[in-house]
């Protein structure tokens, strides 16, 4: 697996912020009611199941994705919250939404590879379900 270095360009992440507020008041309108319950209460076992896998993966030199690293610190921030730590939630909430801002300056790097033929989805190894 290749390491891409991420450079975060100003501009192009203030777009980034500024598509997902639009968006979350977007999806606000569409869906005014929120679900009271985050994940299952009792499923905290399986979060920490999950967890583990993500960790494992993320050590591994070929199982690191930018979606393990992704899930990784959304299963920390599902824990602390099921856990009742709320300052530890909210910590691991800023890390997960982190990632997704670092995923977003890769977007480029990512499409390209489906332009060129190198992905899965390309080769229709994955659904588009």
């Amino acid at each position: 697996m290749n390491k891409i270095k991420t450079v975060i360009e100003q501009m192009a992440l203030e777009a980034l912020c500024d598509d997902a507020i639009v968006e979350l008041y977007s999806a606000v309108e569409y869906y005014p009611e929120w679900p009271d319950v985050l994940y299952p209460a009792d499923s905290l076992a399986e979060v920490e199941a999950q967890l583990n896998r993500a960790r494992f993966n993320n050590e591994s030199k070929d199982g690191c994705t930018g979606y393990s690293i992704f899930g990784e610190e959304y299963m920390e921030f599902l824990e602390a919250a099921l856990i009742g730590n709320r300052e530890l939630a909210r910590r691991e909430l800023v890390q997960t939404i982190a990632m997704l801002l670092r995923i977003g300056c890769h977007l480029d790097d990512y499409v390209k590879k489906v332009e060129t033929g190198n992905s899965k989805l390309e080769t229709g190894e994955v659904g588009n379900g």
